[in-house]
């Protein structure tokens, strides 16, 4: 399979130089490409490092996809140049990680994306997808990342094509990028383009996490509340006042009572300039809470995650969760919050993921949300709740129930310490080339790559360049789910999924379909059977949510309009 794939690359390359019109093909003219946008003003300072490629504006391609398995040959990272990226690639300097890619303001809502042919072919599809709205120019361009807001299936040969889409209202004021793939016909070759453009979403500057930004957080609570960023002491406010801070898109912020107690969690937003915490405070324990830092001796009594403690003898640096035993110096008085909760009661948990891998949380088997490492997944539960930790590839790391009134919960350790994960996408030479944290298996083992712009080393052979994540095997679950019609239009998303739809009988095994908004929050469940299977979603309005069919190891963004 790997010799096929050379000879095919090679013989691309040969025929390139000597017969180019018949590679000839196209890209996206609107909103721009970036090579369109480098053709068409060459004297743009960030096109200068394309050289004479930009004249081949329309050969951003990969002659085979095996079906239009993209990622396969199109690594993260080198989407914009159609894995023609990397050390001496042809359209490498289209990767390239920098604010300096000049954007085409758009209005949110429909756009209509436009194909330039310059040598067409009948088609099997266009894809338009938007990057998520965390995103930024000098973060890589991810497959998993991307959501899909536009498509059209077969058409014959056109010399332009025109793909509807859709931008949420929710980008007005970012920046962002539309990626879109042209996919040939499949009866006459495998060949698909690639195009990136780089856009402003309506009026006004565009921003993005880690712009600076000035915001007012209100106090409409019945008692003082303290704002912490990073968990650091920012300000105090009174009931019915307010503080005024320069913070940055995308900090963490919490609200606190002066017993400790968290009030509020949130995210600065782009543009934002005032966020209201409201309710009521809980007077919570009348207990000061323990300092690694402070002296205590018999009697003394502190509250730490909720929880009292009262000293049995002289203590300092002792973490009362660590020495609360039998025969520890802290004994452990119950909750300290007020009253109070009881199991079933409403808590508001944040998940921290110190592991060195990315973390999905269950709940009832059910995905709720994933963290990536040193990141965390906060959430509304309740006490008691039973939940479950996985790895990246489906194996249980960690089981814990939710305490009552408990704030943090670390799930820690490594991803790769012996546990048999399923295996990734095999390891291949150049022409495929890895970005750091990419993640290959290579002789039963996975592998993370640690640098940027790895090819041509073979996992196994050179810890400094790749990490051994442990043994692996091969899942049996669902790889790949396809959704249709993206957007969403008619009230009806096709499910097809792929993979072990059925039982050692054949019988066709039915299946979850989970669906979330935004907040993570499941709007919608259904059962489908077999692979292919409708779903329907008239009831959900418009917005961005996410789809999980049990038994996958992938979600799936959806846009309904």
């Amino acid at each position: 399979m790997k010799t096929a794939k050379t000879i095919k690359i090679l013989g691309f390359l040969f025929l390139f130089g000597f017969t180019q019109p018949v590679f000839s093909h196209g890209t996206v003219s609107y909103p721009p490409s970036r090579i369109y946008n480098c053709y068409t003003n060459p004297g743009t300072a960030v096109c200068n490092a394309c050289g004479g490629a930009i004249y081949d504006w329309m050969s951003v391609l990969q002659p085979g996809t095996d079906n239009g398995n993209h990622p396969a040959f199109v690594p993260d990272g080198q989407i914009a140049s159609g894995g023609n990226g990397g050390p001496g690639g042809r359209f490498s300097c289209l990767d390239a990680l920098t604010t300096e890619w000049p954007t085409t303001t758009v209005n949110s809502g429909y756009i209509d994306v436009v194909w330039r042919n310059s040598a067409p072919h009948k088609t099997e599809y266009y894809i338009v997808y938007i990057t998520p709205l965390n995103w930024d120019p000098t973060r890589p361009l991810r497959w998993d990342e991307l959501i899909e807001i536009g498509r059209v299936g077969k058409r014959n040969a056109e010399p332009f094509t025109t793909i509807r889409s859709f931008i949420p209202a929710t980008y007005e004021g970012r920046r962002a990028a539309i990626v879109s793939v042209w996919q040939r016909d499949f009866t006459q070759s495998h060949e698909a383009f690639y195009s990136v453009s780089d856009i402003s979403v309506g009026e006004g500057a565009p921003c993005s996490d880690g712009d600076p930004v000035s915001v007012t957080f209100e106090n409409e609570t019945d008692c003082a509340l303290e704002y912490y960023e990073g968990n650091a002491l920012q300000e105090s406010v009174n009931a019915g006042g307010a503080y005024a801070a320069n913070t940055t898109i995308g900090s963490q912020w919490e609200a606190r009572q002066a017993a400790g107690d968290r009030i509020d969690s949130f995210i600065v937003t782009c543009r934002q300039s005032t966020y209201v915490s409201s309710g009521s405070c809980d007077e919570g324990c009348d207990l000061a809470t323990w300092s690694a830092s402070s002296t205590y001796i018999s009697g003394d009594r502190v509250i730490y995650n909720d929880i009292a403690y009262e000293a049995k003898w002289w203590t300092r640096g002792d973490n009362p969760a660590q020495n609360s035993g039998i025969n520890d110096v802290w004994r452990n008085d119950g909750i300290c919050a007020g009253g109070g909760c009881d199991t079933g009661d409403d808590v508001y948990v944040t998940f921290e993921n110190d592991t060195d891998c990315t973390l999905q949380y269950y709940l009832d088997n059910a995905l709720q949300g994933s963290a990536n490492p040193g990141g965390f997944y906060t959430t509304n539960t309740a006490a008691g709740s039973q939940w479950e930790v996985r790895g990246t590839f489906g194996d249980q790391l960690d089981s814990f129930a939710v305490t009552c009134s408990q704030a943090t919960y670390t799930s820690a350790g490594s991803c790769g310490d012996g546990v048999t994960d399923g295996c990734a996408v095999a390891y291949g030479p150049y022409p495929n080339v890895y970005m750091q944290g990419d993640i290959v298996s290579q002789n039963g083992h996975n592998y993370e790559c640690l640098a940027d712009n790895l090819f041509n080393v073979t996992p196994g052979t050179a810890a400094h360049w790749w990490k051994d994540l442990g043994p692996c095997s091969t899942v049996t679950t669902s790889q790949q789910i396809i959704l249709y019609p993206v957007p969403v239009v008619q009230g009806t998303l096709n499910v097809q999924t792929q993979g072990q739809n059925t039982d050692e009988f054949n019988t066709a095994v039915p299946r979850s379909v989970i669906i979330y908004n935004e907040m993570n929050s499941v709007v919608l469940t259904s059962t489908i059977v077999g692979d292919d299977a409708n779903v329907d979603v008239s009831n959900l309005g418009p917005g961005i949510y996410y789809v999980y069919v049990e038994g996958s190891i992938e979600m799936k963004r959806i846009l309904v309009q």
